[in-house]
């Protein structure tokens, strides 16, 4: 088994996270290749590296100590993923693609304020389900937001690494057959269990007593109302927010849609919404040893491997319409369908389409 080797990037003169490139070829290799990181990791990466990834001693909550000692049999227990379709792709959330650099008249976090209280204010009438939502769970409602297209501060990941694969590879454009091209897409890991100790060294003493008192997870409403109002309130007292509190929060809400659980889904949100999400979250990272609790994994493929890869997910019931549950999910899965060797396209030449009255066309 041929092993994978990683190179720190750096970003202002520091490491700040560890890449790789997977070149898959062979169908069947393609799939063992991603089999083998997930479930085998120590033979796919080697001692050395397997160690720095999932080191013996990592400074974690108490809650996490039990993911530590199952290192040995489930060791990307801990891990956030996040698939890319292009590994050029920066980590960018909606709220600032639409915003950040844009020339804008309104303040960014005011603008974010604005978006969700107008989408509380509207949104019930079309969804029932909102009405049984707290007003004051902002982090509920910035999740119906993401959930139904909206900008928010939010970037979404799961605790599934097959699940950010498939966002990965599942829209991927297959090449001319005369063209010997080749694509590379990119599937992100986050250490949650250092993540969650590391912001909370940046929060101030107020809201780490709120933690403590409420819920050490973060999903109490105090807690997240003390968070989003913690950067205006530095911006009113004509602090210089520029380099304070730059941090990423894991978060979910407790109440979780039905999509999110789907998903295995849950977000990383940056604190300070003036700055970019990469530059929230690589300040994060102070020493060569914090920059393995991020890396990006790119997978350099072909036609033949891009395809096995959609093959093997969809065969794991990790599928466009699984994801979505919904038609434009079977719709857009049935369209992904026509790509690989799969049974439910396949009709007699004869074949003819019932309709319920009896019918036949």
């Amino acid at each position: 088994m041929e092993l994978m080797h990683f190179k720190p990037i750096e970003v202002d003169g520091k490491a700040r996270y560890q890449e790789t490139t997977i070149s898959v070829g062979e169908p069947n290799s393609s799939v063992l290749s991603m089999l083998d990181l997930f479930f085998r990791p120590k033979e796919k990466l080697g001692e050395d590296i397997f160690e720095k990834i999932f080191p013996k001693e990592l400074d974690v909550q108490e809650n996490h100590n039990m993911i530590l000692k199952n290192r040995e049999y489930f060791p990307w227990n801990g891990w956030m993923f996040r698939g890319h379709t292009k590994s050029s792709y920066h980590l960018q959330t909606s709220f600032e693609r639409l915003c950040m650099n844009k020339p804008l008249e309104q303040d960014l976090f005011s603008m974010e304020l604005g978006i969700i209280r107008n989408f509380k204010r509207t949104a019930r009438g079309f969804f029932p389900e909102l009405s049984s939502v707290n007003d004051k769970d902002t982090y509920e409602f910035m999740a119906w937001l993401q959930h139904f297209g909206g900008a928010t501060r939010f970037l979404d990941v799961s605790y599934s690494f097959f699940v950010a694969l498939y966002f990965a590879i599942w829209h991927t454009n297959f090449f001319d057959k005369s063209e010997s091209v080749r694509g590379e897409c990119s599937v992100w890991c986050f250490n949650r269990m250092w993540m969650e100790k590391k912001y909370k060294k940046f929060l101030p003493k107020e809201i780490m007593k709120l933690y403590e008192t409420y819920d050490m997870f973060g999903k109490d409403i105090k807690i997240q109302e003390a968070i989003l109002d913690y950067v205006p309130i530095r911006k009113k007292n004509g602090d210089d927010i520029s380099n304070t509190f730059l941090s990423v929060i894991n978060m979910e809400p407790y109440y979780k849609n039905p999509r999110m659980e789907r998903q295995k889904g849950l977000f990383m949100m940056p604190t300070n919404p003036y700055q970019s999400f990469e530059k929230n979250l690589f300040n994060m990272v102070e020493t060569d040893d914090e920059s393995w609790r991020i890396l990006k994994i790119n997978i350099e493929y072909d036609n033949d491997s891009i395809r096995s890869l959609q093959k093997a997910l969809d065969d794991m019931n990790i599928n466009r319409f699984v994801l979505f549950d919904n038609l434009e999910g079977l719709c857009i899965n049935n369209n992904t369908k026509t790509r690989l060797p799969n049974d439910s396209l396949m009709v007699s030449p004869n074949a003819s389409i019932f309709y319920p009255n009896g019918e036949m066309r």
